[in-house]
C-alpha cells in the first residue's frame, strides 16, 4: 500500500502488485493463483476500472474468488458488489468455447483507489488431454507501468521444465524443498510499453515467462503427431470423392485449385473448440460428412485430399499476425492460434476459412506469420514468406472530363490481386448493395460522387472467381473533382496515400514499424482540361528505388490534356528503431514526391 503515494508521472493507471503462482502437478494439470492489485489516476481510467474480467475453461477448470477490495484515500474498504460469469463464445465469427469470463463489478472508483483482486484458477479434470504436457505464458508486463511483478512456479522435482523469459530486470531464483522445486521470478518495477503507431501487437512487444515441458520443436512436433494422426485417416467414401473434385484436372496446380475450392465452399465455418478440440482437429472423414469446421478442420481436409490425390502436403499451426511474432527459445503450444496447410512442392500456403481466396492469395493475418509445420512428426518452425510487391497490387486508372466550375465527368478503373483482392470480392460481389458501397467508397475521396445511370455506370469481372484479378470499372461524376481558388482550380491527381502520418509520423522509435502485406499502389490520372485553360503548375517527375521500397511520378502535358502515373512500392515488412531515421527519409521523400496538385487557369 506504501506504492499508492509515488508520483503518478502522467500515468492514467498503475499497477502496484502482480503475482501469478502456477503449480504444476506430475500429471501437468496445474493451480493457478492470481494476486493483481492497480490504482487508477484519472476519472477516465477509474471509471473503466469499475470491471475487471478474466477467463478460464468452464469444462476443465474452477474458478474461487479469494478476494476484491477497494481501498479508499480516506480509509474505508469497500468489498466488490458485484460478480458473476458468462461464455466467451462470439457468433459474429461462428466461435463458441468452453472458455468462459468470470467478471467482478466494484463500486463506484475515485483517481486514487487501490483495487485489490485474489483469486484461484484450478484445473479440476482427473487426467490431462495433452498427456502430461504443461505449458503457459505469464505476462509481466503491458501497457501500466507495473511496481512489484512477481512469477512463481511450483513443480515437481521428478519432472524437467525449460523457461525463458525477457522481462527487464527480472530476477530469477529456484531452490527445491522436499518433493518439488520452486522458480521465482521477480521485479521490482517494470516499465510500460509506451505505443506507437504502426508498432507490433502488444503481445509480441510485452515481456514474459514462457514455461514448457519441451524444449524443443521437434520434440512437441513429434508429440502433437500423435495426437492429431489418426484425424487424417478416410474411408472409401471421401477416397472416392477426391477422386471426383480432381476428375479432369491433369496438373498438380488444378488439383490443389481444385480441392480448394472444394474446401472453402463445401465446409462452413463453425469453431467448437471444447476442450481437447481447442487443439486437436476433428476426423477429415468427421468435417467432410458434416459440412463444416474450424480452421484446424479445414486444414485437415485440405491436407488428406491432397495427399490422397499424391500431392504432399502438412497441415500447419500458425500465429497469426493478430498476436504478432513470438520468440522464444523453448517449444510450447501456448502461442498459436490458428491452422492452415502447406503444399511443400509449390511453396504454397492454404488458409481452408478464406473464402473467396485464390491459392496464391492468404488473408492479411497469415502473411509473415510464424508456423509450425507438423510433417508427420518431423516439425519444422518457418514463418509464412510475405507476399513480393508486384503480386500484391491495387492499380487504378482515372479520366476526368473537368468543367470550368470544377466539376468532372469520371471514369474509374480498378484492378487488384493478392491480400485486397478477397476484401474487393467481398465487398462488391452482392449486386443488391454494390452501387451503394462503391458510391460511398468513392464519395470519401471525392465528395459529392454519383455513379452514372444503366449498365455502364458498374462493370465487374466474375467475383466469384477467385483465381482471376479483380477487374471494376466505374464511371460517374463529382460535383468538386477540382478546388476552385479565385480563377484557378487545384485537383489531386496522383496517389492519395500518404507514408508518413501511417508509417512515420514519430521523430524516433522504440518499437519496430509494422508493415503487414504493403500493397503497391499505382494510379494514373487523365485529365481533359476545359477548353482555353493553360498549366499553372503539376507535379514534377520524380523516382528513386532504395532498399525499403520505391516510388515514382510522371507527368505529361498535351495541349488539353495532363496524365500523370504515380506509383509507390514497399519492399520491407518491418522497419527496425535503428534503420528508423532512413525509413522516415524514404517517407517523406515520397509524400513529397506524392503531393503536388495539378494547377490550372
Amino acid at each position: 500500500m506504501k506504492l499508492r503515494h509515488a508520483p503518478a508521472n502522467g500515468q492514467n493507471r498503475r499497477v502496484l502488485r502482480d503475482l501469478t503462482v502456477s503449480t504444476v502437478f506430475e500429471n501437468g494439470l496445474s493451480s493457478s493463483y492470481r494476486q493483481i492489485v492497480f490504482q487508477p489516476l484519472t476519472d477516465a481510467a477509474a471509471a473503466a476500472a469499475r470491471q475487471y474480467a478474466f477467463g478460464y475453461e468452464a469444462d476443465s477448470q474452477a474458478v474461487q474468488l479469494r478476494g476484491a477490495r477497494v481501498y479508499r484515500g480516506d480509509g474505508r474498504v469497500d468489498e466488490a458488489i458485484e460478480s458473476g460469469e458468462g461464455p466467451a463464445d462470439d457468433p459474429s465469427i461462428a466461435t463458441y468455447t468452453s472458455a468462459r469470463t468470470f467478471y467482478i463489478q466494484f463500486p463506484r472508483l475515485e483517481p486514487g483507489d487501490v483495487v485489490e483482486l485474489r483469486y484461484r484458477v484450478d484445473d479440476v479434470t482427473p487426467k490431462n488431454d495433452f498427456n502430461n504436457y504443461f505449458g503457459e505464458i505469464t505476462y509481466l508486463q503491458g501497457s501500466d507501468p507495473v511496481q512489484n511483478a512477481e512469477y512463481v512456479l511450483i513443480t515437481p522435482k521428478s519432472r524437467t521444465f525449460y523457461i525463458d523469459q525477457n522481462v527487464p530486470q527480472l530476477v530469477q531464483t529456484s531452490e527445491v524443498i522436499g518433493n518439488q522445486r520452486l522458480y521465482h521470478f521477480f521485479a521490482a518495477q517494470v516499465p510500460a510499453i509506451v505505443p506507437e503507431p504502426a508498432m507490433p501487437p502488444l503481445q509480441e512487444v510485452v515481456g514474459f515467462v514462457h514455461v514448457s515441458t519441451y524444449k524443443d520443436w521437434k520434440d512437441l512436433g513429434h508429440w502433437y503427431w500423435g495426437l492429431v494422426k489418426d484425424q487424417f485417416d478416410l474411408d472409401d467414401e471421401t477416397r472416392k470423392l477426391a477422386k471426383k473434385i480432381a476428375e479432369g484436372k491433369t496438373t498438380d496446380v488444378d488439383k490443389v485449385k481444385a480441392v480448394y475450392e472444394w474446401v472453402t465452399k463445401n465446409t462452413r465455418y463453425v469453431a467448437l473448440e471444447f476442450g481437447i478440440y481447442g487443439y486437436k482437429p476433428r476426423r477429415c472423414v468427421q468435417t467432410v460428412a458434416r459440412g463444416w469446421g474450424d480452421c484446424k478442420d479445414k486444414a485437415t481436409v485440405i491436407t488428406t485430399l491432397l495427399n490422397e490425390l499424391g500431392i504432399p502436403t502438412t497441415m500447419v499451426v500458425l500465429r497469426t499476425q493478430m498476436k504478432g511474432d513470438f520468440r522464444s527459445k523453448i517449444a510450447s503450444f501456448a502461442p498459436f492460434d490458428h491452422a492452415i496447410a502447406y503444399v511443400p512442392s509449390m511453396n504454397l500456403y492454404l488458409d481452408g476459412t478464406a473464402e473467396l481466396t485464390g491459392i496464391n492469395e492468404l488473408p492479411r493475418m497469415d502473411i509473415g506469420a510464424l508456423g509450425l509445420l507438423v510433417n508427420q512428426g518431423n516439425t519444422v518452425v518457418t514463418h509464412v514468406p510475405s507476399v513480393p510487391p508486384e503480386k500484391n497490387f491495387v492499380r487504378r486508372e482515372v479520366k476526368a472530363q473537368l468543367a470550368k466550375n470544377g466539376e468532372a465527368k469520371l471514369e474509374f478503373e480498378y484492378s487488384t490481386a493478392g491480400f485486397n483482392a478477397p476484401q474487393w470480392r467481398s465487398q462488391y460481389q452482392s449486386e443488391a448493395t454494390r452501387n451503394e458501397r462503391i458510391n460511398n467508397d468513392l464519395g470519401r475521396e471525392f465528395p459529392g460522387f454519383e455513379i452514372a445511370p444503366g449498365g455502364q455506370g458498374i462493370q465487374t469481372t466474375d467475383l466469384t472467381k477467385v483465381e482471376e484479378p479483380v477487374h471494376i470499372k466505374v464511371r460517374g461524376s463529382a460535383p468538386s473533382f477540382a478546388r476552385r481558388e479565385g480563377n484557378q482550380l487545384s485537383m489531386a491527381v496522383t496517389e492519395s496515400f500518404r507514408m508518413t502520418p501511417a508509417y512515420a509520423s514519430l521523430s524516433q522509435r522504440r518499437h519496430d514499424v509494422r508493415l503487414l502485406a504493403f500493397s503497391t499502389l499505382e494510379d494514373q490520372y487523365t485529365v481533359k482540361l476545359p477548353a482555353g485553360s493553360k498549366v499553372v503548375s503539376a507535379p514534377s517527375n520524380a523516382t528513386q528505388d532504395g532498399p525499403f521500397g520505391s516510388y515514382s511520378v510522371n507527368v505529361q502535358t498535351d495541349r488539353d490534356q495532363v496524365t500523370v502515373s504515380s506509383r509507390i512500392s514497399v519492399k520491407v515488412d518491418r522497419v527496425t528503431p535503428k534503420d528508423y531515421p532512413a525509413w522516415k527519409s524514404f517517407c517523406e521523400a515520397a509524400d513529397r514526391a506524392l503531393s503536388p496538385r495539378l494547377v490550372i487557369e
